[in-house]
């Protein structure tokens, strides 16, 4: 008789930044988590005004760090985000890079890019399938909110010369369309793959933010954004993501401690609710009993978040 899988398999999708994934008996089974987002600092050298992590937390060390990446293969993780803060300011982030690399995962890099040049693009060249940097609008937008404009296109420059794809993510605070517009025009003239618009989470500098009308102004920018995007004849791809309609805890992000998280959480404390210590407790079973599998699951299936290529 055939073996039946007990697992569901996934694989990535560079052209869509989502995951293929099989049913097992008509359901997604995971064994743990698509993708983990690993905070290894909380340093940063930007300060953005709608920064949702300001409140500095001790790093683990390299060693630590080993121990932790070896954990989240054995559970069958398949990508890692490595984030901050600004992960760059970590003095052995080229360390932290490659031991994920040689441990055979995916990997992408979220950074500001600001400090990313030539030479350090040539080493993430050996290293991740992607690098996630943010835009908020043109130069002025963009400097008010978080600065280093020229040092950001700078960077992004850098990766497209050595042929690293770069996602620019925008978060969509307040009347943006203009500002959203014009991302989309620079990530086309800079050869971006993909413009993340996200919704904003209240947390953080935005704790105060009321989410009671925003389904209907993301509509409406989706909308236009879309109208734009054909008008223009833009070929970047673009996707929305509705935290709220996406449901709790999608994303699976560690702090620099260990901690783990599910988030956004909507309507939850500090908009996160625990997922356990990486470090301290078998990542599998943190997995098997994580209330929010299927909101993580169909995020990376692409199934809750608006993609328009």
């Amino acid at each position: 008789m055939p073996s039946v899988e007990k697992y569901s398999k996934a694989v990535y999708d560079l052209k869509t930044n989502s995951f293929r994934i099989s049913k097992v008996k008509g359901k997604y089974n995971l064994k743990g988590p698509l993708k983990v987002c690993v905070q290894i600092t909380r340093k940063c050298n930007l300060r953005c005004s709608y920064c949702s992590e300001p409140e500095p937390i001790k790093e683990l060390s390299l060693a630590q760090i080993k121990v932790l990446f070896k954990r989240l293969k054995a559970a069958g993780v398949l990508f890692l985000s490595i984030t901050g803060g600004e992960p760059l300011v970590r003095k052995d982030f080229r360390k932290i890079i490659s031991l994920a690399k040689n441990l055979g995962f995916g990997i992408a890099l979220d950074s500001n890019a600001v400090l990313i040049d030539s030479d350090m693009a040539s080493f993430l060249a050996k290293k991740a399938v992607y690098v996630n940097t943010s835009l908020d609008g043109g130069p002025e937008k963009h400097n008010k909110l978080r600065g280093c404009y020229s040092e950001v296109i700078s960077g992004i420059k850098a990766l497209r010369s050595k042929s690293i794809p770069v996602i620019v993510s925008t978060v969509l605070l307040g009347d943006c369309i203009d500002d959203a517009k014009q991302v989309l025009k620079e990530a086309e003239s800079l050869g971006v793959m993909l413009v993340k618009f996200l919704a904003p989470i209240p947390r953080g500098r935005l704790s105060g933010l009321k989410l009671s009308s925003e389904k209907k102004r993301l509509d409406g920018i989706w909308k236009s954004l879309s109208d734009f995007k054909a008008a223009e004849g833009l070929s970047v791809s673009m996707t929305l993501s509705d935290w709220a309609s996406m449901g709790k805890g999608s994303l699976i992000i560690m702090h620099p401690d260990g901690n783990a998280f599910g988030s956004p959480a909507i309507g939850e404390k500090d908009c996160l609710v625990p997922f356990g210590n990486l470090l301290e407790e078998p990542v599998e079973r943190l997995w098997e009993n994580y209330a929010f599998k299927e909101s993580h699951v169909r995020k990376y299936a692409q199934e809750t978040v608006r993609f328009k290529k």
